[in-house]
């Protein structure tokens, strides 16, 4: 499926909400939609709200059986990576217009998407890293949360810093 196949049904599922959701959108499409990122993706990523809606996924697993595509397509499996995002977090997040009237959509901030992509580090996420670009300002943002995470994942945070460092970034 095209992002814009996504975007669409994305559109449909706004139609058929009877009240207002936000969603907050990591992943690959985050990265089209608020960084001008070229990759084409198979789903919405959201990590929040956790847990969706019961109407919003009973809608979107509708949509997916009508136009015979994988239920999957807006999920929220990456909430297992939410304990990653950086202090502050929801101060920067991006908000996306797509003149969506029950669907209010926000996608990570900069550091904090980069956050996730260097915690992931498939090779698709360090494509997105080079895509979106890494600038002083996150780097300081994710050194500064390495601390909070060493406590609960040392190995991830040993990892990212060792990432951060092979990449001449510190």
């Amino acid at each position: 499926m095209k992002n814009k196949e996504l975007l669409n049904l994305l559109k449909a599922l706004d139609k058929r909400l009877s009240q207002k959701e936000t969603l907050i959108l990591c992943g690959g499409m985050a990265i089209a939609l608020a960084f001008g990122g070229k990759r084409e993706t198979v789903d919405f990523d959201i990590i929040a709200p956790v847990p969706l809606n019961e109407e919003l996924k009973r809608q979107a697993e509708a949509l997916a059986e009508e136009k015979e595509l994988s239920p999957d397509w807006l999920n929220d499996g990456c909430k297992g990576f939410a304990s990653y995002l950086p202090i502050g977090w929801e101060d920067r997040l991006i908000p996306i217009d797509l003149g969506l009237k029950n669907i209010k959509l926000l996608c990570l901030g900069k550091p904090d998407l980069l956050m996730l992509k260097f915690k992931a580090a498939r090779e698709r996420d360090l494509l997105d890293i080079e895509i979106v670009g890494v600038t002083k300002n996150d780097v300081e943002i994710i050194l500064e949360n390495l601390e909070r995470i060493s406590k609960f994942d040392s190995k991830g945070a040993l990892t990212i810093k060792l990432m951060l460092e092979e990449m001449n970034l510190v």
